[in-house]
């Protein structure tokens, strides 16, 4: 009896771990596509950069209307999946409008 609860243990907590994974890799990716719609831009005043920590980069250009929500979702997504470990020193070159695209060059 204890080793058939412990084998059903092992398996809820696994398929949670793996459901838990899926949410963050799919949540992360929905970022990611935020980001990148994000960015669309006319000219350099339309661009600035966001500062979402090492999982998204530690910095990111992205067109001024949506740096807010961007960031609303990356709290979110740090809340509830964690960050990684890489360290992100504030500062980078201001962003400009490339080729319909906020860019950093």
């Amino acid at each position: 009896m204890k080793k058939f609860l412990l084998i059903f243990l092992i398996s809820v907590f696994s398929s949670s771990a793996v459901a838990y994974d899926e949410f963050c890799k799919t949540y992360e990716w929905d970022i990611e596509r935020d980001i990148e719609a994000g960015s669309d831009c006319k000219n350099n005043e339309d661009c600035t950069n966001i500062w979402p920590g090492s999982t998204f980069g530690c910095f990111r250009p992205v067109n001024v209307r949506f740096a807010e929500s961007i960031m609303e979702k990356v709290e979110s997504y740090i809340n509830s999946c964690g960050d990684s470990e890489m360290f992100c020193i504030q500062g980078a070159p201001a962003p400009v409008c490339y080729e319909g695209k906020c860019a950093v060059r």
